[in-house]
């Protein structure tokens, strides 16, 4: 959540397999304001302690360098890359340097 990261100073952005889209579309369309989507994905928590969940194909932990705010409403994070955690069954030779 926005409160987290600003609390945190961590989050981190995941790529889903397609086998998961219809559980990470219900997380898109659904405020945590009005459920509890914590139990969805089983988490692990990076060196930063951003959760992230298993089993998805990437997961790139970050550290929050700067927050730019539009008129109060609309936030965006940037962020240091501080590790890459990668699903085995899609690296390849070239892509080995991405394991976590």
């Amino acid at each position: 959540t926005t409160q987290a990261i600003l609390e945190q100073h961590c989050f981190s952005v995941n790529i889903p397999t397609s086998e998961q889209l219809v559980p990470v579309d219900y997380c898109g369309i659904t405020s945590g304001n009005h459920a509890d989507k914590s139990e969805i994905f089983p988490t692990f928590f990076g060196k930063t302690g951003a959760p992230m969940p298993e089993n998805f194909a990437l997961n790139i932990e970050c550290s929050l360098v700067d927050v730019l705010d539009y008129d109060g409403n609309d936030k965006i994070f940037v962020g240091n890359i501080e590790g890459i955690y990668a699903d085995e069954v899609y690296l390849t030779e070239d892509s080995s340097h991405l394991s976590g």
